[in-house]
């Protein structure tokens, strides 16, 4: 068993690492796991523990999906943040202007389904997480920052190709394996695997 998941991944520019710096030092007293810069991705659909005799058809169903999916630019924009049991518990920046995204996660989503993975409920809404709360103790710090920081264009973002990665759990946070990578600025080329 393999813990998959399918995405875009994200190269951060200078406002993007500037950012994240800043809101490290901001909040330098909070328990926030903040996420590597090389991790950052937009997850497409999370699989979660896949056989291994499944993987090989599963990548080429993200192959075959690639295919029709050409890439695309678009903005990070703002910060954000999700609610959980009344308290923040992600912080994020949204992707403005490419609903292509969207075309992508609805395609993957659509390949992974006739392999069994149960497509997720909730809308797909693109997002860029950059930290996961863990525990807040100055609540008023953390709203007057997001606030702050909600209209704030980051940087322009490419999307350009689907990865299929295995994450590897480690005590000192997710290793990130890429297993397939299919580039989508040729819609007809094959992507090279790594499995």
């Amino acid at each position: 068993m393999k813990r998959l998941f399918i995405a875009v991944p994200v190269v951060p520019e200078a406002s993007l690492v500037s950012l994240t710096e800043q809101l490290k030092t901001i909040f330098r007293h909070e328990k926030i796991n903040w996420v590597p810069l090389q991790n950052m991705h937009f997850t497409l659909q999370f699989l979660g523990e896949t056989p291994g005799k499944q993987i090989p058809e599963m990548i080429r169903k993200t192959g075959e999906a690639a295919k029709n999916l050409t890439a695309a630019q678009g903005t990070l924009k703002g910060l954000g943040y999700f609610m959980q049991n009344r308290m923040p518990s992600v912080i994020y920046t949204t992707l403005d202007n490419m609903p292509e995204m969207t075309a992508m996660a609805l395609a993957i989503r659509s390949a992974m389904k006739s392999e069994g993975f149960t497509p997720e409920f909730r809308e797909f809404k693109p997002h860029l997480t950059l930290g996961r709360i863990k525990f807040l103790k100055d609540s008023k710090l953390f709203t007057e920052t997001m606030n702050n920081l909600r209209n704030n264009t980051i940087q322009k973002i490419t999307a350009s190709e689907i990865i299929v990665f295995e994450s590897l759990l480690r005590p000192d946070g997710p290793v990130y394996r890429k297993l397939a990578v299919f580039p989508l600025r040729n819609p007809g080329q094959m992507g090279k695997n790594f499995f």
